[in-house]
């Protein structure tokens, strides 16, 4: 095998092994895989509550979500409608619901609904839109205590996201 052979092989490697070090990472600090119009919705399990974002690729293209536990179990959950920033630009889940999963369609994740879900013996109060964010500034932490329940985009392909944050009591 000649030189250049080699050293196209060792970078492969390296870049495979990164990459598995960052799902690995990802995984050890519950963030998620990604979703987009090409790859499955995004869902914490029973539990948890989703305290975390992030984008990546164009218009934010792929995003990612990460899980908190919580000591309270799931109710019952639904899917809202799609939103972009052509029409309504927004979703909260209704009532004490949480945002619990989300999911895409359309070119760049521009067409997103939020799975909501109530939690038992919960309420939520003081609620907040968070500054938007997006592959530029690519990670959007809640407030400490702070939970999603709702999302909300504007720009093209619904670029710019912003999470309408919640307590839980």
């Amino acid at each position: 095998m000649n030189r250049s052979k080699k050293y196209l092989i060792a970078a492969l490697v390296i870049v495979v092994l990164g990459a598995l070090s960052v799902t690995s990472a990802q995984a050890d600090s519950g963030w998620s895989s990604r979703t987009s119009e090409e790859y499955p919705p995004l869902t914490v399990s029973n539990l948890h509550l989703i305290d975390a974002f992030f984008c990546s690729e164009r218009y934010c293209d792929n995003l990612y979500i990460r899980k908190a536990h919580i000591n309270r179990q799931f109710g019952t959950n639904y899917w809202s409608g799609y939103f972009s920033e052509e029409g309504t630009n927004f979703r909260t889940c209704a009532g004490n619901a949480f945002m619990t999963g989300v999911s895409c369609k359309g070119s760049y994740c521009d067409n997103i609904s939020i799975q909501c879900t109530t939690l038992q013996n919960t309420t939520k109060n003081h609620c907040a839109w968070t500054p938007y964010f997006s592959e530029e500034a690519a990670y959007n932490y809640l407030p400490t205590g702070t939970y999603a329940a709702g999302m909300r985009c504007q720009g093209r392909y619904c670029d710019n996201k912003s999470i309408y944050a919640c307590h839980m009591h």
